[in-house]
């Protein structure tokens, strides 16, 4: 049972990777399963249930990814301000804290500026 276990989840994550919604990918492995026998007992009689779980689990799944990369992101934010008040705390020039946060954060320089312009003036 196992087997088709895995084999029902990598139809779903097929689906996902060609680009389709999370319920597209589902209800098409459930029906590829279906035609080929593969947890037919279980699909035919909960058929509705065993798409909720999964739809609930990939919306979970997408939650705490999104929760992660907002964390990520306001803790560069932070971190960046912080490097900025430093370097203007030590004299050093625009053009060499935006070096500095260039190069330690590995930003691209479209993107230093970015931060400069919104942290560089609030430190005066």
């Amino acid at each position: 049972r196992l087997w088709e276990y895995s084999y029902f989840v990598e139809q779903v994550n097929a689906g996902l990777r060609a680009g389709k919604k999370a319920r597209e990918a589902a209800e098409e492995a459930i029906e590829v399963c279906l035609e080929e026998g593969i947890l037919e007992d279980i699909l035919t009689a909960s058929r509705m249930e065993v798409l909720g779980m999964l739809l609930c689990e990939f919306y979970e799944k997408k939650d705490r990814e999104n929760l992660w990369q907002e964390g990520h992101e306001r803790g560069l934010e932070q971190g960046l301000e912080k490097s900025i008040k430093l370097c203007r705390s030590l004299n050093l020039s625009y053009d060499q804290t935006l070096r500095k946060i260039v190069s330690l954060y590995e930003l691209s320089e479209e993107e230093g500026l970015k931060f400069m312009r919104k942290f560089w003036e609030e430190q005066k």
